[in-house]
């Protein structure tokens, strides 16, 4: 069978669009090769980098999928097995006195088992607001940094309000702290106050003894002070976009769930996070709740050494915060290690010496301990501060 000369020329067509591209895929693998090398030989001459590029993962790029529309606030809630709490929580943000500007709320499903995702449909059906329920493909659990995520690149707002499915809003909250940021246009993060209470809406005693969270003496909250604690509640945090299209979003691995704190760090690295002096937030203290695992299970030294593996990785790739880097392994490095080390040495001579107790009484006497603790180092660095200032 003979072969025209128009199949002829098809097939010198295709064979010259398939030489095309592998050439172009040729040139991009080149080119990873050449960035891979690179970072190869940077971690073979940075001893810092090498370590915390070992504990930690790249960090995550902020991939906004829709331009930002001004004036808007976006409210991002991520949901996992709170179907007893979704409602108030979603009504709160309906609820918001809203003067100058406009309100989204995106939910974001973790996999709930407990009829969650049914909940935040049937809310969205009749939401007055611009209301979007996503899950993550499949319907699987991913964890609450990767849940955040999907629900942030998917928002429109000029800025992002975070607000967990247990708490809920009270309803001036969005309007005094758009009003700070009209009048503070410096300012890229602001927080608030918050009501304790327990999960069924009653005021109680929170970490710090009073039924007030959130004050610890002063109104804005620098780097410098966000790298020895969190001080700020996550429910009444509103970030600009702008800010995390620059910092990135939450890291995806870390497993003790610091993503609030180390995100926060990143922020602050844009200037003080600003405190809205009001209890405008509600914040539920019930067993599910992360922040008393925290305190009974003893979770601060581990979670404190991984913030600090993921900032410094963060730090260390930026040009523009590298030298920021290198300051913070100085300062908290020799702490860091050392510091866990001892704490196990105290609860080990602790056990031996208190072996006629329960394992409940020993649990609730490490959560008081650790609370106390946290307390006085807050307190011992507000003092610190007003000395150098006096």
């Amino acid at each position: 069978m003979k072969t025209g000369p128009s199949a002829v020329l098809n097939s010198k067509t295709n064979l010259q669009s398939e030489m095309d591209s592998l050439r172009t895929r040729l040139t991009s693998t080149e080119r990873e090769r050449d960035q891979l090398r690179h970072k190869l030989q940077l971690l073979r001459h940075d001893p810092v980098l090498w370590l915390v590029s070992g504990c930690t993962s790249e960090v995550q790029d902020s991939g906004f999928l829709h331009p930002v529309t001004p004036r808007l606030v976006s409210v991002i809630v991520p949901v996992y097995n709170t179907r007893k709490f979704l409602e108030k929580c979603v009504r709160s943000v309906w609820n918001q006195l809203r003067t100058n500007f406009e309100v989204e709320l995106l939910l974001c499903d973790d996999g709930s088992t407990d009829g969650s995702i049914d909940s935040a449909a049937y809310l969205a059906a009749d939401s007055p607001i611009p209301m979007t329920v996503l899950t993550h493909p499949g319907g699987i659990n991913r964890g609450v940094s990767a849940t955040r995520n999907v629900a942030i690149r998917s928002s429109r707002g000029e800025f992002i309000a975070l607000l967990d499915s247990d708490d809920y809003w009270e309803p001036e909250k969005l309007a005094e702290q758009i009003a700070f940021f009209d009048s503070h246009p410096d300012t890229n993060c602001v927080c608030s106050l918050a009501y304790n209470r327990d999960d069924s809406g009653r005021s109680v005693e929170g970490w710090g003894g009073t039924d007030i969270a959130g004050y610890y003496g002063q109104d804005a909250f620098p780097f410098e002070l966000m790298l020895e604690s969190d001080p700020v509640l996550n429910s009444s945090i509103v970030v600009r976009r702008r800010v995390l299209e620059d910092v990135g979003l939450y890291p995806d691995t870390m497993a003790h769930q610091a993503e609030d704190w180390l995100l926060l760090q990143k922020i602050a690295l844009h200037g003080p996070i600003m405190l809205v002096r009001k209890p405008l937030l509600n914040y539920t203290i019930h067993p599910g709740n992360y922040t008393l695992r925290y305190f009974s299970e003893g979770l601060g030294p581990s979670t404190r050494l991984e913030c600090f593996y993921n900032l410094l990785h963060f730090l260390l790739q930026r040009t523009e915060y590298r030298q920021t880097g290198e300051a913070v392994y100085r300062k908290c490095f020799p702490k860091l290690l050392p510091a866990a080390g001892r704490v196990h040495t105290l609860v080990q001579n602790f056990i031996d010496t208190h072996r006629d107790q329960t394992p409940e009484q020993f649990e609730q006497y490490l959560s008081d301990l650790q609370r106390q603790v946290d307390w006085q180092k807050m307190e011992l660095e507000q003092l610190r501060k007003r000395s150098a200032g006096a």
